[in-house]
């Protein structure tokens, strides 16, 4: 189930729950005439929908302060986080990965840094538009990036694959592509992330991107 469905399904239930409740509470303290069944019904209505409303509130405001409660909704679409990694480019020259990942139910924003091997920042982007598929294990995005050094703004597309231990899990990892639209497909930059298990501050993320980016190259006997 879709992380949206899955969200408005638990406000449903939650709201049919609370409703029982409170008519079988009222139905207890009252004895109300058959002429009156029709105002009762009118107000369950109308009760309904504002608990409906007021239950998606609140459970909005958990999501948005609770990474646990986001966790649980989203399944193994959640991304929510910090991520780390590295970008292999053309010329196989490589930069240190931090991304933010800011989510709920409504959509992902991605905001990222690149850094060259010398911790220094070289380029910034946020996403424009992203589309999550945890069924398939799949996420891309559009993004806009800035060149620290030079000033440069160019548009970009990242096609990843999903990394879980299994299907009902989040990702642990992402793995794909990178392309730019000022360069041809041909040009595509080789990325891998991994998620911290919890956020850190910049200069630590960096740190935990060359570490990786390490790890991977001995592993491959680079």
């Amino acid at each position: 189930m879709e992380s949206e469905g899955k969200f408005h399904l638990i406000v449903v239930t939650l709201t049919v729950a609370l409703m029982f409740a409170g008519i079988t509470w009222v139905s207890t303290k009252t004895n109300l005439p058959a002429q009156n069944y029709l105002v009762s019904l009118s107000v369950s209505v109308l009760a309904s929908i504002g608990t409906y409303f007021s239950t998606s509130r609140v459970l909005r405001w958990l999501l948005r302060r609770n990474k646990q409660v986001r966790r649980i909704i989203l399944g193994p679409s959640y991304l929510d986080g910090t991520w780390v990694g590295y970008l292999v480019d053309e010329d196989k020259q490589v930069f240190l990965i931090v991304e933010q990942y800011e989510q709920d139910v409504d959509g992902l924003v991605i905001r990222g840094s690149s850094y060259n091997l010398e911790e220094t920042r070289e380029s910034r982007w946020v996403s424009k538009m992203c589309n999550l598929e945890p069924k398939k294990g799949l996420i891309s995005y559009s993004f806009e990036c800035v060149t620290i050094r030079r000033g440069i703004t160019f548009e970009g597309f990242g096609d990843f694959q999903l990394c879980r231990t299994a299907k009902t899990e989040p990702a642990v990892e992402i793995q794909g592509l990178i392309y730019d639209f000022i360069s041809s497909s041909e040009n595509a930059k080789l990325v891998e992330e991994i998620k911290l298990e919890s956020n850190v501050l910049e200069f630590e993320a960096v740190r935990k991107a060359k570490e990786f980016w390490r790890e991977r190259a001995m592993n491959r006997g680079a």
